[in-house]
């Protein structure tokens, strides 16, 4: 396993073919088309800077663990993270109170429990902001806190969905 940082603009989707340890990408780092993960395995990404596409801005077909600090947005259509084996989002955090993800469905874990934290702003445009499909827990600010938001869109789904069983805080 290796640890990889990204820190220029790639035009094209990037894609991860064996897990590593992190993949690190800078605030001057930008990814037009998306990154996809689609061997099994976990799959670290750490996101400051911007992460955009046309479908899934992050797809991780294996277990993902997504800490964003910046922005990571599909452009129509598709989902601002989808991790097809469960794992853990957390979007801001202490100085990064910005963080967006944002797509027609925000976040969305398959597969396996899974936890989505929360101190900036997921939206799903159309869909859920969260929708755990396995179970798992979603924290949405730290105690007391005001500006973390988890909104979704139009079809009436509402911002949070957990199947199987799960909490929210």
């Amino acid at each position: 396993m290796t640890t990889k940082t990204l820190t220029g603009i790639y035009g094209s989707a990037y894609n991860l073919t064996s897990p590593i340890t992190t993949l690190s990408i800078t605030a001057s780092g930008y990814l037009g088309a998306g990154l996809l993960a689609a061997g099994a395995g976990t799959y670290t990404i750490v996101n400051h800077g911007l992460v955009q596409a046309a479908g899934y801005a992050i797809s991780v077909a294996g277990i993902g663990i997504v800490t964003n600090t910046g922005t990571i947005q599909s452009a129509a259509g598709a989902g601002g993270i989808i991790l097809g084996n469960g794992g853990v989002v957390t979007n801001g955090g202490a100085g990064a109170l910005t963080a967006l993800i944002a797509g027609n469905r925000g976040v969305q874990l398959n597969g396996a429990p899974g936890t989505v934290t929360n101190s900036g702003t997921i939206i799903g445009s159309t869909t859920w902001g969260v929708q755990i499909t396995d179970g798992g827990m979603v924290t949405n600010g730290p105690a007391g806190a005001t500006q973390a938001l988890i909104e979704g869109g139009q079809d009436s789904a509402g911002a949070i969905y957990i199947a199987q069983g799960g909490t929210v805080h």
